[in-house]
């Protein structure tokens, strides 16, 4: 119960910086629609549309970078402070079932290639082909 928090607790804002919130005034106001018919209909598809391609186009350019010159030197730079991955490899003991998979796979093969072997040399030469004339 101690860890919980109470209702009156007012949340933490995060010290990240944020990207600045764009505000569209067309999508601020609230209108009633009364009853749409076809042409309405269209019209406000319409409104949608270059609402959204002003949307797009705004957020584009606030996520742009100064200039494509500038971003290609910072990108090119190496990340001296950023942490590589370590691998560790655990060497450990095979465990019953791998052993037993292990010895079976062997023997399945060392079978395959001896019967192979023998039908190769004692079958195959006995085979008669009779050719009709």
């Amino acid at each position: 119960m101690e860890n919980q928090i109470s209702a009156s607790a007012v949340p933490q804002e995060s010290k990240e910086p944020q990207a600045p919130v764009q505000t569209f005034p067309e999508l601020q106001t609230r209108q009633t629609l009364p009853a749409t018919n076809i042409n309405d209909l269209e019209a406000m598809k319409q409104r949608a549309r270059e609402l959204a391609i002003a949307q797009y186009m705004a957020q584009k350019q606030s996520t742009e970078p100064a200039s494509s010159f500038e971003f290609s030197i910072q990108n090119t730079q190496p990340a001296i402070n950023s942490p590589q991955p370590q691998i560790v490899y655990v060497k450990r003991n095979l465990t019953v079932a791998e052993l037993l998979l292990v010895f079976a796979l062997s023997v399945g093969v060392w079978s395959g290639i001896q019967f192979t072997w023998n039908f190769a040399l004692n079958t195959i030469p006995k085979i008669e082909v009779n050719i009709r004339k």
